[in-house]
């Protein structure tokens, strides 16, 4: 019974209700006073601007659209930390159990009348309860989202669902009976689970499918969402939209559905123009990406391990066996690229985990590519019949450098020279396509090379172009009369033939020709002056540069090919220069190898050959008594210097009570050399001419010049000398004491098997 605007002397007459009234709202201006209806055992609800409370009253009372909620009929009262409040205008009880840290829903009351909803968003719940938990099995609407949920079961949900948000949790799979529930729960909310799905699972696609087709808004954002885009609106889209709003009520929040599916179909079924229905299709896109940024209630499909939502339009899905992530939006009339590159860290969790993927978009309308829009992990792109002209360098690089397999054909190429990396990998890869975008532009095969790419330049040369750019060619191709322009720059190209000349002479031929191994040779004279002679067909001609880093116009015959005279006259200076080098060291023959020997310089020609490597010691020195002061400096440079020799000599060396000839003569056997200091004193001492002699005879058997005469300034002649020692001296050369090159030459005398 409802009694509004109008005035109430007494209620006596709703006595005649006693048994029935169940749901009683008295707009009036009197305060109501309870007692009157302690003995209505039917009524539940009350609805009343001001009354009197009475204890003995146990239906709810509500004022405006708040009741007094104690205790539900099943004699619970509200959860401990829980706020409850009915709510008149829905005619339900909102418990709200919201970040609370709870780890399990507790025990909740049943209202009198109308339903429950229970909000446990944002707690530490790994679980829901079962049905034996009191007052479970009343809640209408149920908000789990961002809990640790990791999987939904039927028999741990109520019966009577219609609102069910287990967003922003952990559960990755779902059964058939679960999907079988869900169909029936109006509004289910799931974004940011982390979904595993199976290819061949079709009854869980086939629900996500249909998920993925309900647009749910919120009827207080309808408005604002819409003014929010009005200036991007296509013209009469709004309008066409609006016919399809399915108005959900007040039961269930005010939302606005539109199913996307019976949208199309009545498109397909009232449209004719296929126009029209297309930009419909493209509209839709257009807002699906509008309502991610807008509207609070657009539901995000993230798959377990991809680093961004499922696209709305596609399917994503694991194949079992090669656990590749496939995205499938084949056919599904999509004009943009889709969105599959993680932006979103959140979801992504601890790991930055990527694995690989398959993308097949065949058959849409996609006419742009951006590097930025390729995701990492992707193994297979398929992009057959779509509305590309032109694909980014950057992307084409990004295709080959990963290895990625790619299907290009159907698309309508441009056969623009811009889009050469495109045609270059349409003839590797799928040459029919090649084909036909060539007899596209009225390009012949025949009439490109099948190393190069044949392209058109209709901006700065509205000409017929051969693109042979990197294609390592050794020699020019063969090219048709319809050619104008060939770039064969970045080759292997070096030279152009006398053969290549008809190219030149038949038809106006322009060539682009840098960086190219160009041979500047005498040998290839004739090619760089042909070169030269059709230059003005070589448009890079003054920046080409030879092998030797010479730019080819500045190459001069004369000075490459010098003339015989030139050629003899050097020939008779190197002849002349080589003569007076040999004499030279002819001449200073010994001081050059005494050079060589100390710096330790070719000393294959410094070093002698020794024959007495066997001998005790490398040197015998012979001196008299009377100049025993000279022996240190030479045992100080020749023993304790660099190379280092064994010296032999009497004060160390021979026995006491050995005869001195004896002695002498065994030195002079046991010794490589005979240093003999030939000093005033020497020549004038018996013993000084005897070892002199003995050692004259030993050399001169052996045939080995090991005697070195160390001649001091003190000795003014030879006269004391008998005649055969003057016949040596005057003969042969000795070393003079006091020249300033003395200790180098006496070491290169020395035994040269020291050297190492």
């Amino acid at each position: 019974m409802v009694l509004s605007k109008c005035t109430v002397q007494n209620l006596t007459f709703v006595s005649n209700l006693q048994k029935s009234l169940e749901h009683l709202e008295l707009d009036i201006d009197n305060e109501v006073d309870l007692k009157y209806f302690t003995n209505f055992p039917s009524l539940k609800l009350m609805k009343v601007r001001k009354y009197i409370p009475n204890e003995n009253f146990t239906a709810l009372v509500c004022t405006q659209n708040n009741c007094n909620f104690i205790r539900g009929i099943n004699g619970l009262e509200c959860p401990k930390l829980c706020q409850c409040l009915y709510i008149f205008d829905d005619l339900e009880l909102n418990i709200d159990c919201s970040n609370l840290g709870l780890l399990q829903i507790p025990p909740l009351p049943i209202p009198i009348f109308g339903g429950v909803k229970l909000n446990f968003s944002n707690n530490f719940l790994s679980q829901l309860p079962t049905m034996t938990l009191p007052g479970y099995k009343s809640v209408t609407r149920l908000d789990v989202s961002r809990n640790m949920l990791t999987h939904l079961s039927i028999n741990h949900l109520p019966a009577k669902l219609d609102y069910l948000d287990v967003s922003f949790n952990e559960i990755i799979n779902m059964d058939n009976a679960l999907i079988k529930y869900l169909r029936n729960v109006t509004i289910f909310k799931q974004s940011g689970n982390q979904w595993t799905l199976q290819c061949d699972d079709k009854p869980l696609l086939n629900f996500f499918r249909h998920l993925k087709l309900i647009i749910r808004m919120k009827s207080v954002e309808v408005r604002p969402m819409f003014l929010h885009s009005l200036t991007e609106l296509p013209k009469g889209f709004l309008k066409f939209l609006g016919k399809h709003f399915i108005w959900l009520g007040v039961r269930k929040q005010e939302y606005y559905l539109i199913d996307e599916e019976q949208l199309l179909h009545s498109m397909h079924r009232k449209l004719n123009n296929l126009t029209t229905i297309m930009s419909i299709y493209k509209n839709m896109e257009w807002l699906h990406q509008k309502l991610i940024l807008v509207n609070q209630e657009y539901d995000l499909f993230y798959i377990r391990e991809m680093a961004a939502p499922c696209p709305h339009k596609c399917e994503c899905c694991y194949s079992r066996d090669s656990l590749i992530l496939k995205i499938d939006c084949s056919n599904k009339f999509v004009y943009n690229f889709p969105d599959i590159v993680g932006r979103n860290s959140r979801l992504l969790g601890k790991q930055n985990i990527f694995i690989p993927m398959e993308l097949h978009l065949s058959k849409n309308n996609i006419s742009n590519i951006t590097i930025a829009m390729l995701p990492k992990e992707i193994r297979f792109l398929d992009l057959r019949f779509n509305n590309l002209v032109t694909l980014d360098d950057k992307v084409l690089s990004y295709l080959k450098k990963n290895s990625i397999k790619t299907k290009l054909s159907g698309n309508p190429w441009n056969c623009d020279c811009k889009s050469r990396s495109v045609l270059s990998i349409l003839r590797d890869h799928e040459p029919l396509e090649y084909d036909v975008t060539l007899k596209r532009c009225n390009i012949s095969r025949t009439d490109c090379p099948d190393a190069c790419v044949c392209c058109l330049d209709n901006l700065t040369w509205p000409s017929f172009i051969v693109d042979c750019r990197g294609e390592g060619l050794l020699q020019m191709p063969k090219l048709s009369s319809r050619v104008t322009y060939v770039d064969l720059r970045n080759n292997s190209l070096t030279a152009l033939s006398q053969k290549n000349r008809s190219y030149f002479e038949k038809r106006s031929l322009k060539l682009l020709l840098l960086d190219n191994p160009w041979s500047c040779t005498c040998n290839d004279i004739e090619k760089v002056n042909f070169m030269k002679s059709v230059s003005s067909s070589i448009l890079d001609f003054t920046e080409i540069k030879c092998s030797n880093g010479e730019k080819l116009v500045s190459i001069n015959e004369h000075i490459v090919c010098p003339s015989e005279l030139v050629y003899y006259l050097a020939l008779a200076i190197s002849l002349v220069a080589t003569i007076i080098a040999l004499n030279f060291l002819i001449w200073f023959r010994q001081p050059v190898l005494v050079w060589f020997y100390e710096h330790g310089v070719c000393l294959s020609l410094a070093a002698r050959r020794e024959l007495d490597k066997d001998k005790r010691f490398d040197a015998f020195l012979a001196f008299t008594h009377k100049d025993e002061a000279l022996l240190e400096e030479f045992v100080d440079r020749l023993e304790r210097g660099e190379p280092r020799f064994r010296l032999c000599f009497y004060l160390r060396d021979w026995l006491a009570g050995e005869s001195i000839p004896d002695c002498i003569g065994q030195s002079i056997k046991d010794s490589r050399r005979i240093i003999v200091l030939m000093t005033e004193n020497f020549m004038n001492s018996t013993w000084g001419r005897l070892e002199f002699r003995l050692a004259l005879h030993a050399t001169s058997r052996d045939r080995c010049k090991r005697l070195i005469v160390v001649l001091y300034p003190n000795v003014k002649n030879f006269d004391s000398l008998d005649s055969e020692l003057r016949t040596y001296m005057a003969f042969n050369t000795y070393l003079e004491r006091s020249h300033p090159n003395f200790w180098n030459k006496l070491i290169y005398s020395m035994p040269h098997t020291k050297l190492r």
